[in-house]
C-alpha cells in the first residue's frame, strides 16, 4: 500500500510515513526541525514561552530542548499517556508494529519499559543500545552462547528475577569506561557492583577478603 504525502507530494509505502500521519519520514524530520529552531529563538529572545497543554506561561528552563511547546511535566504526562494508550491498544490486538523494522509482531516480542521504548520489539531495541559500544546483536548473541545465556560473573542464567537488566529483560554490555572495549554481558547486578568499585580489582579483591575473614560463624 501506498500513501500521498501532502508536503513532498510524493506516492511512498505507508512504512515511510511518520507514525500515522500524512507526511513522510523525511518531511515531518524537517517540520519538525524548523519548528523547534523556531521556538527555541523565540525562548532566547523572551526568556519565556506559554506551555500548549496547561497555558501557563514559563521560563524557558521549564521547556526541554526537544519538546519547546510543552513544559517539562506536561510533556512528561503526555508522553506516559500516549505510552499507555497505544500499549493498552496492542495488548487488545495482540499484536503490534515495531516502528524500526516495520514488522507486526506479537506483543511478546517488544521490549519492556514505557515511552518509545515500548514501540520498538527487543531485537531492534537491543540493536540500538549495542551499537553505541560498536558491536551488533550478533555479535552479543554471540557472546551470550558462550556463557551458556549466563552472567559472566555471577553465573545466573538470564532472565532470572531480579538479576535481569529490568530495562530490556537481558544481560547487560559491559564495556571498559576507557577504551570503550566490551568486555562480556552481565547481569544489572554484577554490572552494578563492578561499577560502583570503580572498575578496580584491588577493591573487589579486598571486598572478597574481607568477607572471608568476616564470615559469620
Amino acid at each position: 500500500m501506498v500513501r500521498l504525502c501532502r508536503v513532498c507530494s510524493n506516492e511512498l509505502p505507508i512504512a515511510q510515513f511518520y507514525r500515522d500521519r500524512n507526511q513522510c519520514t523525511p518531511c515531518a524530520r524537517e517540520y519538525r526541525k524548523k519548528l523547534l529552531n523556531d521556538r527555541h529563538e523565540q525562548l532566547q529572545a523572551t526568556g519565556q514561552a506559554t506551555c500548549i497543554t496547561c497555558g501557563v506561561v514559563k521560563s524557558s528552563k521549564e521547556f526541554g530542548l526537544r519538546s519547546l511547546n510543552r513544559c517539562k511535566s506536561c510533556n512528561y504526562a503526555y508522553k506516559e499517556n500516549w505510552s499507555n494508550t497505544w500499549w493498552s491498544s496492542a495488548i487488545e490486538r495482540g499484536h503490534a508494529l515495531c516502528r524500526k523494522c516495520n514488522e507486526d509482531k506479537p506483543i511478546e516480542s517488544f521490549a519492556l519499559g514505557r515511552g518509545a521504548r515500548r514501540r520498538m520489539c527487543i531485537r531492534c531495541y537491543r540493536s540500538e543500545q549495542v551499537k553505541k559500544y560498536g558491536i551488533t546483536v550478533e555479535d552479543e548473541e554471540r557472546m551470550l552462547l558462550e556463557n551458556n545465556g549466563c552472567c559472566a560473573i555471577c553465573r545466573q542464567p538470564e532472565g532470572s528475577g531480579s538479576r535481569t537488566n529490568s530495562k530490556y529483560g537481558t544481560l547487560s554490555v559491559d564495556h571498559c569506561h576507557k577504551t570503550n572495549a566490551v568486555r562480556g554481558l552481565l547481569c544489572g547486578s554484577c554490572n552494578t557492583l563492578i561499577g560502583i568499585a570503580n572498575d578496580s580489582p584491588e577493591i573487589l579483591e579486598s571486598a572478597a577478603n574481607y568477607l572471608r575473614n568476616q564470615a559469620c560463624a
